[in-house]
């Protein structure tokens, strides 16, 4: 059964359509999100790069509460199944939270058994519904009931594959508190863009087969 409502965290955000410097950069960050692209000096993958970042200043933030030593870090599968020495850009993420003491551990307990269409390349109202990602995932039981679990991703934008996702979860561990992360968050309309770092911890609601992301 689908959740109807997530808890969910975000550390930067981007938008689509960039018409400022500032929010040009933040689709640059994106881009190399998604591909792991080695950035700052001396040069490192984004994902371990940014993982330092938030690490670093984790206090400052309400995200704190995402986080912890008690938390099991669960890496979103890719649309597709997975292929050998492929790039899964959350699983990297997870691995770098745990090396920076933001988690106990990182499980990739969560499989894609079905490929479904990329959301990056679905037009609006088009991409996969929270129930397609929940009929298409399935996991292993590693888990210990009192653990604390938080999805890791990498984009998110209306929050229906991470609440896919998290159904699939407590269907299987229902005493187990569930939320979830995604390093940066979709900003569609250029003009509510306000900067790329924005931490913020909010609520993923389901509306029938639409899912609402606040903020």
């Amino acid at each position: 059964m689908l959740l109807f409502e997530l808890t969910f965290g975000s550390f930067l955000t981007y938008t689509p359509r960039p018409e400022t410097p500032e929010q040009r950069k933040s689709k640059d960050y994106m881009y190399s999100l998604k591909l792991d692209t080695p950035i700052d000096v001396p040069p490192q993958p984004t994902t371990r790069y940014l993982a330092s970042v938030l690490a670093r200043h984790i206090n400052k933030y309400a995200l704190k509460s995402i986080f912890g030593p008690d938390v099991v870090l669960v890496p979103m599968p890719s649309s597709s199944k997975p292929l050998p020495g492929g790039l899964w850009v959350p699983q990297r993420l997870a691995s770098a939270f745990v090396d920076f003491g933001l988690g106990a551990h990182a499980l990739p307990i969560l499989k894609r058994m079905e490929t479904i269409p990329k959301s990056a390349y679905s037009a609006p109202g088009h991409r996969s519904s929270a129930q397609r990602h929940y009929e298409t995932l399935r996991t292993s039981r590693l888990l210990f009931a009192q653990e604390r679990v938080v999805i890791i991703d990498d984009v998110i934008t209306s929050g229906a594959t991470m609440v896919g996702a998290a159904s699939v979860l407590a269907e299987a561990y229902p005493s187990t508190q569930i939320m979830g992360f995604a390093m940066i968050r979709t900003i569609s309309n250029a003009a509510e863009f306000v900067k790329l770092i924005d931490p913020c911890v909010g609520t993923i609601t389901r509306r029938g087969d639409s899912t609402h992301r606040d903020p």
